[in-house]
């Protein structure tokens, strides 16, 4: 899966969310490394250094401190047209594209801990960027083209690439953030210009299948077996059952928790966007939709413990204090490898 947010301001998303492990305990640091041909123009290689990526985050170039294009940093004032007051807001200044593997994947590398899978999936991954990087483009701002948007593939971005391995809520979840500057060199005119994502997200489609059929045949060289996985439009690892990821996947088993709340309450199953409220919901905003829905649904409020009761597994903000080797003594179902003849095996131990 391939998702992407554009990030304005930032100025805490090196340090709180690409280096800390996503949802890890901050002292499980990763280190990112520079990725694209427009990092190369700047002379970035290797590992990512605050100083430099806060530096482009700022629309400055990484060594010289110039201003890198000519978008304005200052804040802008907008008139919110509901509420009538000022609001303040931004330039955006980074690109995060995410990639993420097969949940089946995952276990296989993190709870199975079979290392050859991790390295396949940043190779995977390193090569999947690259392929998305062909379509990076900036707006062509002159001629016919002034008030349109007609954009020109520039074919260079410069970005960083940080891999974690969970999910917020500490499953087990190989990802991957291609973070970029919101800057790309375009060679015809000779200067840097807002990078355009737009194309980018047009070709994710075709990026995922390139990384997926990438990863699947590093796979199959380890011994692995591979089938079709309909529901993702992705594949799966032959031996790890829909059942084995449901127990590494407490997101999914809180979100069938609610569906059947949700049910029992109003006696009728969640719509699909009542459901993406509740994955996206903190506990704040989760209490203040059940009270109104409820209200709607039987004409008074309900009592606080009814509201408890159905208001929880909300989506917590914070970075949790845990560390990767704590997965092993939560509770969970642990996942064995034996080797059998070449071919790896996972085996569930019950």
């Amino acid at each position: 899966m391939i998702t992407a947010v554009s990030i304005a301001g930032g100025e805490t998303y090196l340090s709180k969310h690409l280096r800390a492990n996503d949802y890890y305990a901050e002292g499980e640091k990763v280190d990112g490394e520079w990725i694209g041909k427009g990092a190369q123009m700047l002379g970035l290689d290797g590992t990512v250094e605050a100083e430099h990526f806060e530096m482009l985050r700022n629309n400055q170039h990484p060594f010289t401190g110039e201003r890198l294009t000519a978008r304005t940093d200052t804040v802008t004032k907008l008139v919110n047209q509901r509420t009538g007051r000022k609001e303040e807001r931004k330039p955006v200044a980074l690109h995060d594209i995410t990639f993420s593997a097969p949940k089946s994947v995952s276990v296989a590398a993190i709870v199975g801990g079979d290392e050859r899978v991790r390295e396949a999936w940043h190779e995977s991954v390193r090569l999947a960027a690259a392929e998305m990087e062909r379509f990076a483009a900036v707006r062509i701002r002159s001629g016919q083209f002034r008030n349109t948007e007609k954009l020109r593939v520039t074919s260079n971005l410069t970005g960083a690439l940080f891999f974690h391995d969970a999910s917020r809520s500490l499953d087990p979840q190989l990802h991957a953030h291609a973070v970029m500057a919101n800057a790309s060199h375009d060679a015809e005119r000779g200067y840097w210009l807002a990078l355009q994502r737009r194309a980018m997200l047009e070709a994710s489609p075709y990026v995922r299948d390139f990384l997926y059929h990438d990863l699947a045949r590093r796979l199959q060289r380890l011994g692995y077996k591979i089938e079709a996985d309909k529901r993702s439009l992705g594949f799966r690892i032959s031996g790890i059952s829909a059942e084995t990821e449901r127990a590494f996947s407490e997101r999914t088993r809180q979100r069938h928790d609610f569906e059947a709340r949700y049910e029992d309450i109003f006696a009728h199953r969640p719509s699909k966007r009542r459901v993406e409220q509740f994955i996206k919901d903190n506990r704040g905003a989760a209490e203040a939709r059940f009270r109104g829905e409820y209200e709607t649904a039987f004409g008074k409020s309900p009592e606080q413990d009814l509201v408890d009761g159905f208001v929880r597994d909300w989506r917590d903000p914070k970075l949790a204090e845990i560390s990767t080797p704590d997965l092993d003594g939560d509770g969970r179902p642990d996942l064995a490898i034996a080797e059998n003849d070449g071919p790896l095996h996972l085996l569930l131990q019950r």
